[in-house]
């Protein structure tokens, strides 16, 4: 068995490292993934990570992997394809400090996705849910494992490839089921639905009472824990097709960014928002969305009734 030296990564001491050993005409393999970079000289490797986990996310990850092995409906899962776009906006945002806004945010969205569609077992359910939050996500992450594979020889890279983890397709399923669920809030709240990103709903600060119910409602039947959190300060900030979002939650202030899926269909929209003071507002259908995996359509009816 190789062993292996573990340092953390930089991007500079890794590409100093890859020339170093070309000069050398060292036979070896570089194994590039989001979490680490590993050098493979056979005998011997070098591993340089982001991030050092405790023994408890990698027991939770194998609690997990043998509860999707022992699935009845992985094999069904892994043969189909999933968007992973977890995220989305309101036709035509404009670009403003919409000061306080309203939160509904998912708790535990991966795990409660996972048990909810027979995925793993409380006991699973259980060990990741007492994760904290930041040691979560890489616990259930890992069975999205994706590598890029270099081999230097003589000085030169001869080949490549791409490993993907075996149960990979079954983390883009829940990426996929999260913002079906989310895309459900988004149709619920209609003219007061802001934007979303991965398990958050941000909501305008006037939206009724009844469609917060309704939200509510839906989130309980189908089992998913849920908070609402009202957002201090809520700031959008257009750059040509990308928007960018400065979110102050807690106290915490929090960026992220995306490009505007909706600007090319909506280009009308976009302008006529720009260049008017009054927000136009649309209430979005999604006619092609489908209902989550093991519910009826009556289910989801009855919330109007």
């Amino acid at each position: 068995m190789s062993k292996a030296n573990i340092l953390f990564r930089n991007a500079d001491q890794v590409e100093r490292l890859v020339k170093f050993y070309n000069e050398q005409k060292v036979t070896f393999k570089v194994k590039h993934s989001q979490y680490s970079t590993t050098f493979d000289f056979g005998k011997e490797k070098i591993k340089f990570v982001t991030q050092t986990y405790g023994i408890r996310v990698f027991a939770a990850n194998r609690a997990l992997v043998k509860d999707i092995k022992a699935s009845d409906d992985t094999l069904e899962l892994l043969t189909r394809y999933y968007a992973t776009d977890n995220h989305d906006v309101r036709n035509g945002l404009k670009p403003k400090n919409y000061g306080k806004v309203i939160n509904v945010d998912i708790v535990g969205a991966y795990p409660n996705t996972l048990i909810n569609n027979g995925l793993c077992t409380i006991e699973t359910y259980r060990r990741l849910m007492n994760l904290p939050k930041m040691e979560r996500l890489p616990a259930i992450g890992m069975i999205a494992k994706k590598a890029t594979v270099f081999s230097y020889e003589n000085g030169e890279c001869i080949e490549w490839d791409v490993e993907v983890g075996e149960f990979a397709n079954i983390f883009y399923f829940l990426i996929y089921e999260i913002d079906r669920i989310m895309k459900f809030c988004k149709q619920i709240a209609g003219e007061y639905y802001i934007m979303h990103w991965v398990d958050g709903v941000f909501l305008e600060p006037y939206t009724p009472r009844q469609i917060l119910e309704d939200i509510q409602d839906f989130l309980k039947k189908h089992k998913y824990l849920f908070r609402f959190e009202n957002i201090s300060s809520f700031k959008v900030v257009r750059e040509d097709d990308m928007i960018n979002f400065e979110i102050v939650k807690n106290k915490e202030l929090k960026t992220f960014k995306f490009a505007d899926k909706r600007m090319n269909e909506n280009y009308n929209e976009i302008l006529n928002v720009l260049q008017n003071d009054t927000l136009y507002l649309q209430r979005d259908t999604a006619p092609d969305l489908q209902l989550p995996y093991g519910v009826s359509a009556a289910d989801f009816q009855d919330i109007f009734k």
